[in-house]
């Protein structure tokens, strides 16, 4: 996928779904500390992206390029998200889309999210 002028190569399977159920699943707060849970990511995958939350897309984006040899930084990825939206609100929706499909067409990830 591309977003601005960088060629994003985004993987979405077991390290894609450790990633996202690590930055976006259950939290807990035991005495003052946050735990991961480590699960229940897909769920709010689905609620950020269908919301186009700018957050979400950041945090999916860097979970699909966890196996990439090659990865811009978060600065890189935060100005392109920026930059997209600024120039088009229609083109953030639809590459936020198209990212969405990508995700649902992995059987894994699509099964879990009728699950969730």
């Amino acid at each position: 996928m591309k977003l601005g002028k960088k060629e994003l190569d985004l993987h979405f399977g077991w390290d894609f779904l450790a990633e996202v159920n690590e930055t976006l699943g259950f939290e807990m707060d035991m005495e003052g500390q946050k735990i991961s849970m480590r699960s229940g990511g897909m769920a709010f995958l689905q609620m950020g992206l269908s919301q186009y939350d700018p957050i979400t897309l950041l945090k999916v984006i860097k979970a699909g390029l966890s196996t990439a040899k090659q990865k811009p930084s978060n600065e890189e990825l935060k100005q392109s998200i920026e930059e997209l939206m600024s120039e088009s609100p229609d083109k953030y929706k639809a590459f936020v889309d198209e990212l969405f499909e990508a995700i649902k067409k992995e059987p894994m990830l699509k099964a879990l999210m009728k699950l969730t």
